[in-house]
């Protein structure tokens, strides 16, 4: 094995091309997820435009990193409104979803949300996942949550999750957790598990994957 390294100081295995932090060399496990995210970022597997921060840009508490836009929102809708019929479904007025965003982005602290439309709070979630840097489920990480959703063993998934950055990891399972309330309520809201996939997968966890791993990534994650 041949070890080099880059104009940053970052060591290099030349034979898989892995990036490590120098501090990291003798114990890899610490910074697995910057590992990846280094190889994501090296080899420009995605190119998009940073319209937003970053996830962690918005998590103000390092126990809990959750966005508190989306703790304001998720309250709300888990108040009294998981009946709603199409919710998450059915598209905001696109004037009220940008001013609730603004709204939240530049508030730390919990906002009464009872003004606001459900379709606009629900649009705000999904414009907010589509500005941040990268969705909840990156890139970079997209083959491990796909072989883990192809894979009968529940513990990969979770194997898997654990290599998220931990503003990521925080957040997906915040919001599964909502999302799952939301197909409990399906008799009422009508969004069963696949309709709510098809709705929120490509901003949750990216248009390149396929229906069916959107579909079964989110069954699994409920559990």
């Amino acid at each position: 094995m041949i070890i080099s390294e880059d104009e940053d100081g970052n060591l290099i295995v030349n034979d898989c091309n892995i990036c490590y932090h120098k501090n990291c060399h003798s114990n890899d496990n610490e910074c697995h997820a910057e590992i990846l995210q280094l190889r994501y970022q090296k080899d420009n597997i995605v190119e998009h435009q940073v319209q937003s921060g970053s996830l962690k840009d918005f998590c103000s508490n390092k126990n809990h990193m959750i966005p508190s836009l989306l703790v304001n929102c998720v309250n709300a809708l888990d108040k009294n409104r998981l009946d709603f019929q199409g919710i998450y479904r059915i598209p905001g007025q696109g004037s009220q979803v940008q001013k609730l965003l603004k709204e939240l982005k530049g508030s730390k602290e919990i906002v009464n949300l009872d003004e606001y439309a459900t379709e606009t709070i629900t649009g705000c979630i999904k414009a907010f996942l589509k500005e941040i840097r990268d969705p909840l489920i990156p890139p970079y990480l997209f083959e491990d949550f796909y072989q883990a959703c192809d894979s009968e063993l529940d513990f990969k998934i979770h194997d898997a999750i654990l290599k998220l950055p931990k503003p990521h990891q925080d957040t997906l399972i915040y919001m599964f957790g909502h999302w799952n309330r939301v197909v409990t309520n399906s008799e009422k809201n009508l969004m069963t598990l696949e309709n709510l996939a098809y709705c929120l997968a490509p901003t949750a966890v990216g248009i390149y994957m396929e229906k069916d791993i959107k579909i079964d990534a989110m069954d699994t994650l409920k559990a």
